[in-house]
């Protein structure tokens, strides 16, 4: 299966064309907010570099958040624009689990950790055994701090969240027997998505329009009204 990959969920814009598992070519930018300038471009240059046909894509995959709203539109927008256009099947895959996906390391807990602003992060908490990767806890939004202390046993921090807010979070991280990722190694990747979409998400890939984000919260906007 030949799979284009799109995240744009955090300041990192990531796309891949993966085919059978092998990654043909992946482009990740770091530090970008213009994801609706690059993403176009990553996309072209991907197809280019590869000699890929647009139309030999059997699916098109896209990270679906928790994260920023803004680069969640442009990422879901931008893929369901192309699966309409090429007539393919689009599978959402939670952004939580493409960073869990990619922590190293053996069995255990694993908990994704993406910065939310304000002390905050979305976190989820899943289990890998072997190649699996179940999750234990659903996606939520709370205090960094009061995240890992919810934790009940060790776990693999991984993820912006964990290291913006590591000096808040290293103390009780460690009592509790948590590793803490290196920052590089959480940063959602487009090829780590298309492996996800292929092994549990491509059978139940369907219609581009019913494809949504997963906000966790609602937008900063939303509150501003509510206050009026």
């Amino acid at each position: 299966m030949r799979i284009l990959s799109i995240d744009t969920a955090t300041p990192a814009a990531s796309a891949a064309i993966v085919d059978g598992g092998r990654i043909l070519a992946e482009c990740l930018l770091t530090g970008q907010k213009n994801h609706s300038q690059r993403l176009l471009q990553i996309i072209d240059r991907l197809f280019d570099w590869t000699g890929t046909a647009r139309e030999s894509i059997d699916l098109i995959a896209v990270s679906i958040g928790p994260g920023s709203f803004t680069g969640l539109r442009v990422g879901i927008s931008t893929a369901q624009g192309l699966a309409f256009a090429l007539d393919k099947p689009l599978a959402g895959v939670p952004t939580l689990e493409v960073v869990a996906s990619q922590a190293t390391g053996g069995d255990g807990l694993i908990s994704p950790m993406i910065d939310a602003r304000k002390q905050q992060v979305y976190a989820s908490l899943y289990s890998r055994t072997g190649s699996d990767l179940t999750q234990v806890k659903p996606a939520t939004v709370l205090d960094a701090l009061a995240w890992v202390e919810s934790l009940t046993g060790p776990a693999v921090l991984i993820g912006a969240g964990a290291m913006v807010y590591y000096d808040r979070i290293a103390a009780c991280a460690a009592a509790k027997g948590c590793s803490i990722v290196p920052e590089h190694l959480g940063i959602p990747r487009a090829s780590a998505l298309a492996i996800l979409s292929q092994a549990k998400y491509a059978a139940s890939a369907g219609r581009p329009e019913l494809v949504s984000a997963l906000y966790v919260r609602p937008p900063d906007a939303f509150f501003d009204e509510a206050k009026k």
